[in-house]
């Protein structure tokens, strides 16, 4: 009741209206612009989500285009996102808005769409920051995408906040593999701004080099690389290496779809910053 008396005296003093038969108030879990909330988390609402399991398998171009607008508006909670549709993009390269050309299926292309479907439906439910809780940010690059999980860190284990997902350039694709984690780090960091500044955090990482990024000689680093680590060490320098044959996170992450966060405590990654 307090928290609905600091709003309506908020609204109040702002001049803002509200329509009452649009309120609900008292209630443990709410449907609210195509997703589900309660005391825990949000979630994609489960009859959108079921929309989008019976969507049948497009014919056309236009017709992937619009499967494709529907799973992206849940892009932050499906992790690697732009790996697991890589496929299905490629049928939009070139392609006009309204395109009706018609597509041909093959196994790959099969096998894109049945596993967003199961990501989607298997979707994570995400946390609500607090503002006085430790994070820990863990990002990944394969050779044509990048990712990364935000969490939250808790006596009960990680809670995930976000996810980041984005496809390589065939340019980036070409990059190292240390210029292609950095790129990821960089990149997740960016894209979880909102939530990083000012807060303490670790960022963890299966490529060792990274970890001594800021003690190497900059004489050495392209200019694109030192920006990037610049721009880095304004929300952290507490770079973590985690061991490929004992990354869980990684491992995980290159599942998709079976991400278990209970699992990462037996790796004690979050011991240190609790």
């Amino acid at each position: 009741m307090q928290h609905l008396e600091q709003i309506f005296k908020r609204f109040a003093e702002f001049g803002i209206t509200i329509n009452e038969s649009k309120c609900e108030f008292g209630k443990q879990q709410v449907d609210f612009l195509r997703h589900t909330i309660n005391s825990e988390g949000i979630l994609p609402m489960s009859t959108k989500v079921k929309a989008i399991q019976e969507f049948p398998k497009p014919e056309t171009v236009s017709q992937l285009r619009s499967f494709l607008g529907m799973i992206n508006f849940y892009h932050r909670f499906i992790p690697k996102i732009a790996e697991i549709l890589a496929p299905l993009n490629a049928y939009l390269v070139g392609s006009k808005k309204r395109d009706k050309t018609k597509i041909k299926w093959n196994p790959e292309t099969d096998a894109s769409f049945d596993k967003i479907k199961k990501c989607l439906a298997d979707a994570t439910l995400l946390s609500y920051p607090s503002t006085d809780a430790k994070l820990a940010l863990v990002t990944d690059c394969s050779d044509f995408a990048m990712g990364g999980v935000l969490s939250e860190i808790t006596p009960q284990g990680p809670k995930p906040l976000g996810f980041f997902s984005k496809k390589l350039t065939p340019t980036k694709a070409k990059y190292s593999a240390y210029v292609r984690e950095l790129l990821a780090a960089y990149s997740a960091i960016q894209y979880f701004r909102h939530m990083l500044e000012a807060r303490p955090f670790a960022l963890y990482v299966d490529h060792k080099p990274l970890t001594s990024a800021f003690r190497q000689n900059s004489d050495n680093c392209s200019p694109r690389r030192l920006r990037q680590l610049d721009f880095i060490s304004q929300f952290t320098t507490d770079i973590r290496y985690v061991p490929g044959k004992e990354n869980v996170v990684a491992d995980s992450l290159s599942r998709v779809c079976e991400i278990q966060f209970s699992s990462l405590a037996d790796l004690k990654l979050w011991e240190s910053t609790l």
